[in-house]
């Protein structure tokens, strides 16, 4: 299934109606940030154990990548209010608790 956030669907409406409680979840993405995780975070703490594939990056190395996960020029009101270090400290549990994160060199379709 894809999903753009846009004409092909929103995450969140599909997350809301898919997920159920001890569930497992595979996602490919180039986008996640802070602030996607905490607006479904109720969503999220349903899921058991996420794969996360991250096409087009080396998850090592690449600091452009690292700066998405505070997100971008849209998310920028999450930003100004002040509460990046709660909420990554909660993103990191929840990641470290349930996900399984790669990435490959090729990019998305």
């Amino acid at each position: 299934m894809l999903l753009d956030n846009k004409s092909q669907g929103k995450v969140g409406d599909v997350l809301s109606e898919k997920l159920v409680p001890n569930c497992q979840f595979s996602v490919m993405t180039n986008q996640f940030s802070i602030y996607g995780f905490a607006q479904l975070s109720e969503q999220l703490a349903k899921i058991n154990n996420i794969r996360m594939l991250f096409p087009g990056i080396e998850l090592a190395s690449d600091e452009k990548y690292a700066m998405n996960l505070i997100g971008s020029a849209g998310e920028r009101k999450y930003r100004n209010r002040l509460d990046m270090a709660s909420i990554a400290r909660v993103c990191a549990e929840w990641l470290e608790k349930c996900a399984e994160i790669k990435g490959v060199d090729s990019p998305l379709p």
